[in-house]
Parts: structure tokens; sequence; C-alpha cells
């Protein structure tokens, strides 16, 4: 009851209708007779939103993510199944339980203060890492500078922790 109350509540705060979900069975992680329930926000291209309209000398802007979200738990399980879990500091533990994040609000900031026009693009950022996802939106003939030692600088304490805790250097963090 309280999973579909969250997930109804969620859907009304960002004007999206709930239709359907998936379910998992994951062995190594869950007991017996527990699942997974997993939703994604799927939607449609708006040609009136952006074109993929990505042309020289744009700029990419990135939203610091407020957790892994879905992305690298069967590394974060491989780095913290090694810990005492008591050794885990507090903070780390609840960014790592934080849910999913909707960025929604800071797209439709843009869009209202700037216009549909002023987004050429967009990449959500996977496992694949930071350059495999963003040139599936960049035209062939294009090249990508991303300073990465900003990014490093701007690294969240949770993926300082997991790097620390699993000998992982920053290039490997951002594949």
């Amino acid at each position: 009851k309280n999973a579909i109350k969250g997930m109804a509540e969620l859907c009304k705060e960002n004007n999206i209708v709930l239709l359907g979900g998936e379910t998992a069975e994951l062995p190594q992680v869950y007991a017996d007779n527990m699942c997974d329930l997993v939703g994604c926000i799927i939607g449609y291209k708006d040609t009136k939103f952006f074109k993929n309209n990505i042309k020289k000398c744009d700029r990419i802007l990135a939203f610091k993510s407020v957790s892994p979200h879905t992305n690298g738990y069967s590394l974060i399980r491989k780095i913290t199944n090694t810990l005492d879990i008591n050794s885990i500091p507090q903070p780390i533990k609840d960014v790592l339980l934080t849910p999913h994040k909707s960025y929604i609000e800071e797209i439709k900031y843009i869009v209202d203060k700037y216009g549909h026009d002023s987004i050429n693009g967009m990449a959500h950022i996977t496992g694949g890492g930071i350059v495999e996802n963003i040139i599936r939106v960049v035209p062939e003939n294009m090249d990508l500078n991303i300073d990465f030692k900003l990014i490093q600088s701007e690294l969240p304490e949770w993926c300082k922790y997991l790097m620390d805790n699993g000998n992982i250097d920053f290039e490997e963090m951002t594949q």
C-alpha cells in the first residue's frame, strides 16, 4: 500500500501517469519472497521542446546527482560487502539509499527562464559513463571538450567514499 501511495504522490507532483511497472527478483540481493519494484519515466519527444540541434560551442550543463539512482548498485554492493556495515558513515548510507530523483523541475526552470530553444539535446548519464552517454546526442562530426578536472573537484562525498573503499580511480569512475 505505501509503495503505491508513494508512486501515486510522485506522479501527481510531476503531472504524469502511472502506466505500469516491473518487478525483479535478485537472488543475491533479496531474501526469499522479496522483490524489487522498478519504474521509469517514459515520454515522447516534443519537437517544440528541443530538436537535438547541437552546434559548435554549445555548452554542457550537468545536474549533480543526489544519489547513485539506478546505476552502479552491483559495484556498490561489491564494495560495501567487503566492509563492516557499521563502519560506513551514516551520511553515506543515507545517500546510497536515497530514491531516484526526477530532474523535471530543473528542466522546467531552464525552459521557463531561457525558452524551449535553449536546450539543444539531453543525455541521461547511465552505467556507460559521461562520454559514452553524451556522444549519443552529439553529431559525429563534433568533439566534446569536457573539463574532467572540474568534475573531479566537484565529486560528491559518496562517490569519493566508493572510490577510496573500492580502489577505483577517477577515470574508471567516469566510464
